[in-house]
């Protein structure tokens, strides 16, 4: 259940969500303020574009990879054998869930997924959303957490917050497209 404190929070969230930014601060700003409404230890911000076989992981804990290239890398890589991106593409269905729907913590530990990327990085616990989804491009959201697993209020939340971010993120694209067209126009003026 939420409590008065936790909708305030998600208020001041939504509130400042909405403010027109540019695709990437935008994504820095998610990265910054989603620990203040869900738990965990870190944010990620990943794409990955499935036709070139390549990532990118960004994350809200400065100095937490001395690769964030190489690990968007490695996600691509292993794209296909991770269960929350293969859920997201066979159902089309972005909402939040963890590993842990679709496999034990000790199955999880047994891929090569968790080996080359989870492992390294520390990460138990992780439960992501999507905010596009498909054969040829992936873009998730995940919280990362040591620890105990997620508590089900965190899906909650960011099942409440998903279409927001979506709709932000969206707006997003559109400002970064017009700056684009407006530096194009400059320059060929």
């Amino acid at each position: 259940h939420l409590t008065g404190k936790d909708l305030r929070q998600l208020s001041e969230f939504l509130r400042e969500l909405y403010q027109l930014r540019s695709h990437e601060e935008f994504t820095a700003h998610l990265l910054a303020v989603l620990s203040t409404i869900t738990e965990g230890e870190f944010t990620s911000y990943n794409e990955i574009d499935h036709r070139q076989g390549t990532g990118t992981f960004k994350t809200d804990v400065p100095g937490f990879l001395d690769n964030p290239e190489h690990y968007g890398q490695v996600l691509a890589q292993h794209a296909c054998s991770h269960p929350v991106l293969e859920h997201f593409e066979k159902t089309r269905d972005g909402s939040a869930v963890p590993i842990s729907d679709f496999m034990s913590q000790r199955e999880f530990k047994n891929t090569a997924l968790h080996s080359e990327f989870y492992q390294p990085l520390q990460i138990p616990h992780i439960i992501g959303f999507a905010l596009q989804s498909g054969s040829q491009h992936s873009i998730t959201v995940a919280r990362h957490k040591n620890g105990r697993p997620f508590a089900e209020q965190t899906r909650t939340i960011l099942n409440a917050i998903r279409p927001h971010v979506l709709q932000g993120f969206q707006n997003a694209r559109a400002v970064t497209q017009m700056q684009d067209q407006l530096t194009a126009l400059d320059q060929a003026l």
